[in-house]
């Protein structure tokens, strides 16, 4: 169905404003208000807020099929498309309300940046020789974890012990930002310290905003184990119940 939206007229010329990142990813924009008018899939946008993480990555797979025919070259076969999806009040939320009912939805929230980190390599895919019978391993990094093999199945060779391939490493860029919450009058609450929550920026979103800017960030919101407990000091066990939320940046908007 959305190769159908994206092979009609209007939708060709959507998929054709792609712009190249670099290093074979390419971006694309959508205004997802203008996106509406051209969509008939019943319950997508349902789909959209509560499945993103299935959704987005088939709306990239469609504007890649669109680009195969158009482009008619080799160098589309290897390209990753990333979509940033924008101007969708239909998922905003205010910091307050942000909870655990929301992991795993497409949220949008407005707020000014606080804190900015360093743009980091993010390591998503590394090779591992196995130390005994030498055979190559590769191994996909979800989310930036580090998970090495467990054991070598090579013709029954069940060693434990790798040896990781830094050169074989391929990395994205990945930073961290801040969002504060922007605080009405009416809203204001005495002596309460503004709310906050980190989202994480990956490829072409790093470096598109600085400390004191006011954004609108459309993402994912994910939940990740801090392993420390509430006193702040690393907990004696690492199978604590204590979770924090961030958003799994899909778009990022200056005000």
């Amino acid at each position: 169905e959305l190769i159908r939206i994206f092979s009609t007229p209007p939708g060709r010329d959507l998929a054709s404003q792609v712009y190249e990142e670099g290093g074979g990813s390419f971006s694309l924009s959508l205004d997802l208000q203008h996106f509406k008018k051209l969509s008939d899939i019943e319950n997508f946008f349902i789909n959209l807020e509560d499945n993103p993480k299935v959704v987005i990555p088939c709306m990239n797979a469609a504007v890649h099929k669109v680009l195969l025919g158009q482009w008619e070259t080799n160098d589309v076969e290897n390209m990753k498309i990333n979509i940033r999806l924008y101007n969708y009040p239909e998922s905003s939320i205010a910091l307050k309300n942000l909870k655990a009912a929301y992991i795993g939805k497409l949220v949008t929230v407005h707020g000014t940046v606080v804190k900015v980190s360093t743009v980091k390599p993010l390591v998503t895919q590394m090779a591992f020789d196995c130390t005994k019978c030498k055979t190559s391993i590769t191994r996909e990094f979800t989310d930036g974890k580090f998970s090495p093999p467990q054991n070598c199945d090579f013709q029954g060779c069940k060693s434990r012990t790798f040896t990781p391939i830094r050169s074989s490493a391929q990395t994205i860029d990945f930073q961290k930002i801040r969002v504060q919450e922007l605080q009405k009058l009416e809203d204001h609450e005495e002596g309460r310290v503004p709310r906050t929550v980190e989202c994480e920026l990956m490829e072409d979103l790093v470096d598109t905003c600085i400390p004191g800017d006011v954004v609108t960030v459309t993402g994912i919101i994910g939940v990740i184990n801090n392993y420390m407990d509430i006193g702040g000091g690393k907990s004696k066990s690492k199978n604590q119940g204590f979770y924090y939320l961030f958003i799994e940046a899909v778009s990022v908007k200056n005000s």
